[in-house]
């Protein structure tokens, strides 16, 4: 048994619920819930462990969510959020909270003020602009003052459901400003 795969109680609901959205393949989490909901009842999907195993899925994938009134999308990541549990895109100038149920909580508005994160934001743009499918890829640059580091993130997700299959690019730098090291 590999080390991400873990041994699922088959007679726990919840277990081979958290199991399945686990083992999601991008772009089919919501096809995966409602096949859940025929399968298991749907009072399983709505336990906090299920919850929770849904954001740390949308975590782990770097999933993109777009949050009315704000530009482009933001990327939901353990890289951009705080030990208050709030996600920063520091880029649009935002912070917000993530509910259980994924939706978009105390969304507020903040100055950052980094021009080295700004300076890379603006390199990373030209090069997203370059190699990458601007429908399809998102990016965040985030300046954590406490480590005095930047994490870019980029995640490119390319879904065709009617084809069966789907693919994601997922990539995160580290930038240490006290060394200069990537």
């Amino acid at each position: 048994m590999s080390k991400k795969e873990k041994e699922v109680n088959y007679s726990n609901p919840k277990e081979i619920a958290k199991y399945i959205i686990c083992q999601t393949p991008i772009g089919l989490l919501n096809s995966s819930l409602n096949c859940l909901k025929v399968l298991l009842k749907e009072e399983v999907l709505k336990t906090p462990e299920v919850l929770q195993e849904i954001k740390n899925y949308k975590e782990n994938h770097y999933m993109p969510i777009t949050i009315e009134n704000v530009k482009s999308k933001v990327i939901i990541s353990s890289l951009n959020k705080d030990s208050d549990d709030y996600y920063y895109d520091q880029g649009q100038k935002i912070r917000f909270k993530l509910n259980l149920k994924c939706e978009v909580e105390n969304l507020e508005e903040f100055e950052s003020k980094n021009e080295t994160r700004s300076r890379i934001e603006k390199k990373l743009i030209e090069y997203i602009h370059k190699y990458y499918n601007k429908k399809t890829t998102t990016y965040n640059v985030y300046y954590d003052s406490i480590v005095d580091k930047i994490f870019v993130l980029i995640c490119g997700q390319n879904i065709n459901e009617n084809n069966f299959w789907s693919g994601e690019w997922l990539s995160s730098w580290e930038l240490n400003l006290d060394d200069k090291k990537v």
